[in-house]
């Protein structure tokens, strides 16, 4: 196993197994045994899926049925089906999720609450707001509440009984809602209609404003409730802020500071190398492995650990990067990956 180690304090991680390849061909890779990660990759593999149908079932009859006659008639993507298949005969079991510094399996009633009132912007849930208040307002009370805002409610409530809390993207449906229902207000009639209108575009350039800064990082806004994109590692990870994008920035940032080698935990599909990256692995959710792995790694030189990795979700040992909690990084590349940097030891 790896061991990171600084002065006297060792680190001995158990590493996290890749995940599971049930369902898949095995293919072996024209590009086995190379690649920039010290003494080349070991078990790097081609997957060609293959659907197992009846293996990924949900639990209700109707819902198979529906799902059938769906995939029966081509009306959608094989793949996507296969796809609404697995998730739904999943959703019960559970999947490892993190939220404001706590672990779970089995996720919380309140993750997609919380994930969803600090990554909208804020001027959306002012506007929301304010066209709940205004609603007995609305002309055609009944259609606004029937078609926008019990989906939406509905929605949520399917999700506080959701296993898998590993992204807002789960719940992306209510937005197109929320907006139509926030446009109705423009039809209200108020007394102060002033006041009203400094407000409303006061809260479109907060819009707008928040769209440009976070340019071109979309992935991992945050709004300011929690401090902005900053501090959005400390509250959620995976879909929410990390899913592997960044690593052509990194490859830039070790360009511009001239640095040849990074010692890089990546939570990502991606090979690194493709990029030109020259790293020294670090338990990684699923970048391949080396075949020689050095039996202690000393905190020295530059570190790149994607916040995922750094939270230790998906790690056995999710200790393993706590020393890099509880530091400052140097710099960071999008939000999403971590730069620390560490003295050289001294003879």
């Amino acid at each position: 196993s790896h061991r990171l180690t600084k002065g006297h304090e060792n680190y001995h991680p158990p590493l996290n197994p890749l995940p599971s390849r049930e369902g898949k061909q095995i293919v072996p890779s024209p590009l086995a045994g190379e690649g920039q990660g010290e003494g080349g990759f070991s078990g790097q593999e081609i997957e060609k899926t293959v659907f197992k149908w009846e293996e990924n079932k949900a639990k209700s009859a109707v819902l198979n049925k529906a799902l059938d006659s769906i995939r029966y008639f081509h009306i959608l993507p094989e793949s996507y089906i296969y796809g609404l298949y697995r998730f739904l005969s999943r959703a019960d079991e559970g999947h490892a999720a993190f939220l404001m510094g706590e672990y779970s399996g089995h996720g919380w009633w309140y993750y997609f609450l919380v994930a969803f009132l600090i990554k909208t912007p804020i001027p959306v849930l002012y506007l929301l707001l304010g066209s709940l208040l205004f609603l007995a307002r609305y002309k055609n009370k009944a259609i606004t509440v029937i078609f926008l805002i019990l989906p939406v409610i509905l929605l949520f409530f399917v999700s506080t009984r959701q296993h898998i809390n590993i992204g807002l993207r789960h719940i992306l449906p209510i937005y197109p809602l929320i907006y139509v229902l926030i446009g109705g207000l423009i039809n209200i009639n108020i007394s102060r209609k002033r006041l009203a209108g400094i407000i409303v575009s006061f809260a479109m350039i907060w819009s707008v404003w928040s769209s440009v800064n976070i340019y071109p990082y979309y992935l991992a806004y945050f709004n300011e409730f929690i401090g902005g994109p900053k501090n959005g590692y400390k509250y959620l990870v995976d879909s929410n802020l990390d899913w592997g994008q960044d690593l052509p920035g990194l490859k830039e940032y070790m360009e511009r500071n001239g640095i040849e080698k990074i010692k890089l935990s990546y939570f990502g599909l991606s090979d690194p190398a493709y990029y030109g990256i020259n790293y020294e692995y670090l338990p990684s959710y699923a970048i391949p492995k080396p075949n020689i792995e050095r039996p202690q790694i000393p905190l020295e030189g530059y570190f790149a650990i994607s916040a995922t990795m750094l939270q230790g979700v998906y790690m056995q040992n999710r200790d393993l990067y706590k020393v890099f909690r509880e530091i400052e990084p140097v710099d960071t590349i999008g939000y999403s990956i971590f730069i620390y940097k560490f003295d050289e030891a001294k003879e």
